[in-house]
């Protein structure tokens, strides 16, 4: 200390030589990360407003600067990386085509599962076994991108057979796929939806005209069964185990009656 001149109540001021970096961070990370970073490295994003965040292929980590000895900590994901975004998107319903991602009309994406299911009639096909290259096929001569006839079959339905996994995902990606090998399996409960959909057509309907009119919708051999419609229609809060249909209905829907002896009505609160 007495070598710099420091002494109490003689304070003087200090600079870095030119040779000391000033544009250089240490960064803390465990072994597995370190790997990664080495191996296939990584990305920092962030805007200068923003907190930085640092991506990997399939996380992401929020990152943290300690005043004190100037090292950026890594913390608990915050941020999406490209595999968990890519995961959100196909969980809403999004389709990649071409590298970009699409939205598709919920509307025209039910025209096409109809369509689909005439095809796998006109075809004999059972709907636990649907042919993608049939479908595909049969369905481009009507003008459907089959991307897209591969998103309709990964909607409303789940890949069979020793593809099984890699179908499911080639199809949400827009991906080819070896189609000429791969089946799908229709999901009774998203297509009995769909149909209960159409049978209410945005109308308010009794249970006892509604019932038989959605039965008679569905594809032939499925089942549709109430509780397919929780947080869909005719119930809003869900399914109550142990109240009638009836008592749910009063509870969350209006009721209206014409005439003092005509049918209850019921419309959405």
């Amino acid at each position: 200390m007495a070598n710099l001149g420091l002494m109490p109540g003689n304070p003087r001021n200090f600079a870095f030589g030119p040779s000391v970096r000033c544009d250089l961070r240490l960064l803390e990370v465990d072994e597995a990360l370190l790997t990664e970073i080495l191996e296939a490295g990584v990305v920092i994003k962030g805007k200068e407003d923003d907190e930085a965040v640092l991506c990997t292929a399939n996380k992401t980590y929020g990152m943290k600067l300690v005043e004190t000895t100037n090292l950026q900590l890594l913390v608990q994901p915050t941020e999406a990386s490209p595999c968990e975004l890519r995961a959100a998107l196909q969980e809403a319903g999004a389709l990649e085509i071409g590298g970009r991602w699409r939205s598709v009309e919920p509307t025209y994406l039910a025209g096409l599962l109809e369509l689909l299911l005439l095809t796998a009639q006109q075809e004999g096909m059972s709907l636990s076994e649907l042919r993608e290259d049939v479908l595909v096929r049969g369905l481009r001569a009507d003008g459907y991108h089959p991307a897209i006839v591969r998103h309709c079959l990964h909607v409303y339905g789940r890949a069979a057979g020793a593809a099984a996994g890699a179908g499911a995902e080639e199809a949400a990606a827009g991906g080819a796929g070896p189609s000429s090998s791969r089946t799908w399996a229709l999901d009774e409960a998203r297509t009995c939806v769909h149909f209960a959909h159409k049978a209410l057509g945005g109308r308010s309907l009794l249970l006892r005209d509604f019932t038989p009119a959605w039965g008679r919708a569905v594809p032939y051999g499925m089942t549709p069964s109430l509780a397919m419609l929780r947080c869909e229609a005719l119930i809003d809060g869900g399914w109550v185990p142990g109240q009638s249909v009836e008592a749910l209905l009063m509870r969350h829907a209006r009721v209206s009656q014409p005439t003092p002896d005509g049918p209850l009505m019921y419309s959405a609160r």
